[in-house]
């Protein structure tokens, strides 16, 4: 799987968008969502200190989880994120437009937050993504 998730981030051109977001939100506090295999692929292949990230979080962590790391980033209970006062999220999520959605209409509409996906898709992988799961 890890080669796999390697091959789909060589063909969206992720060190081009990863040199974005470091020069975008430069100096910014990131938080990352998603610990999974997407973000595991990006952590071992990818040079992504350049990013002010402030912690990790996934709905598989529970608060006992909290500072404890995952890839030597702290650990953040889902219940606590807006306390670490972040100025973006990155969704490191594969399927991230139910996410992004949730996060921007739900958990965080009221703030300044600026959510958006670590990995993004093409509009027409996206269209792609939607009508496959509408057949």
């Amino acid at each position: 799987m890890s080669e796999y998730l390697k091959k789909y981030l060589e063909s969206i051109n992720f060190q081009k968008q990863l040199n974005n977001i470091e020069r975008k939100y430069k100096n910014k506090r990131i938080l990352i969502y998603g610990t999974g295999l997407l973000f595991s692929t990006i952590v071992e292949n990818y040079d992504i200190s350049k990013l002010n990230i402030i912690g990790v979080s996934d709905l598989k962590y529970d608060i006992y989880d909290e500072n404890r790391l995952c890839h030597g980033y702290k650990i953040v209970h889902f219940s606590n994120i807006k306390e670490q006062n972040p100025e973006c999220i990155l969704i490191s999520v594969f399927h991230f437009l139910p996410v992004l959605y949730n996060f921007k209409n739900k958990f965080f509409k009221n703030t300044k937050i600026k959510i958006i996906p670590f990995a993004d898709k093409s509009f027409l992988a996206l269209l792609r993504e939607i009508w496959s799961t509408c057949v």
